[in-house]
């Protein structure tokens, strides 16, 4: 389970990497833009993020 977490930990590291490394313009905008939007869409966006990862985990976990 803790290679899988690992794993898991580099594969983000590696997809943050090369959106900053392809399209750092458009990361700049996008910071810009997440700069001007309110905390609680911000919050909920993040809570999105979590029920959705949190729901693909469970279904890798139970494909395997």
């Amino acid at each position: 389970m803790l290679t899988l977490l690992l794993m898991g930990l580099a594969l983000w590291f590696v997809l943050e990497g090369l959106l900053y490394a392809v399209a750092p313009e458009a990361m700049k905008q996008f910071a810009r833009y997440l700069s001007d939007l309110p905390v609680p869409a911000i919050r909920q966006a993040g809570l999105l993020s979590v029920v959705l990862g949190g729901i693909c985990l469970w279904l890798v976990a139970q494909l395997s």
